[in-house]
């Protein structure tokens, strides 16, 4: 099993991480920072692909949220 290059987490990620592609990222981060989600990659670019920002609901979960270009 190969490990993740990236996290935004300090513990090793074992499971699913889920990415969800969205309309408007920056609607989502304001919703996830409203209803008392963490973000943990602030918005950020994916060259040739779009725009995605990682956060952790409030159960713990870590979610990813992308808006493609």
């Amino acid at each position: 099993m190969q490990s993740r290059s990236y996290s935004s987490l300090s513990e090793k990620i074992i499971g699913y991480e889920c990415t969800i592609r969205v309309e408007n990222i920056d609607q989502i981060i304001e919703k996830v920072k409203i209803n008392g989600g963490e973000i943990l990659l602030p918005k950020s670019e994916i060259p040739n692909a779009g725009q995605i920002a990682k956060f952790l609901d409030t159960e713990g979960n870590l979610i990813c949220a992308l808006q493609c270009f």
